[in-house]
């Protein structure tokens, strides 16, 4: 018995997982069917929410275009706070930093003036003002 209820929490565990692939540049989302930019430029690239939209706007990476800042929703399906140390992202990720990185989302309380990021250090959402500079990566829809 108690063998059956350990194989039906892993057996349930999988199922409400995300499925996360690294794929060279990028890592794929098969449950939400995004790709992730995941390369060395997410190490450094550091601007405003507005710079960071464009950034994304104009990425070609791997031959794709259609690139955009995620939204704070879809940073939620990445984070993963049962692991262990520093880094709350899905352990798929290579290029990571525990700092704050960019959503493309905007809070209503300040009329827009400050925006959503995350915290990969501790899988949080904040907000701050939107001309302050942080990190960055892209995501697209997976096609």
């Amino acid at each position: 018995m108690k063998n059956l209820v350990i194989l039906l929490f892993v057996f349930a565990n999988y199922l409400y997982s995300n499925v996360m692939v690294k794929e060279g540049s990028v890592v794929k989302d098969l449950t939400y069917n995004l790709v992730w930019q995941d390369n060395k430029e997410t190490t450094f690239m550091l601007g405003s929410q507005d710079e960071a939209i464009k950034y994304c706007k104009q990425l070609i990476l791997n031959g794709y275009s259609k690139w955009k800042l995620p939204t704070k929703e879809q940073y939620q399906y990445i984070i993963d706070k049962t692991r262990k140390g520093n880094i709350k992202i899905n352990k798929a990720f290579k290029n990571v930093l525990q700092v704050d990185y960019w959503t493309s989302s905007r809070t209503w309380r300040t009329l827009g003036k400050y925006g959503y990021y995350f915290f990969a250090k501790s899988g949080n959402i904040y907000y701050e003002n939107r001309t302050y500079p942080k990190f960055f990566r892209c995501v697209r829809e997976l096609k």
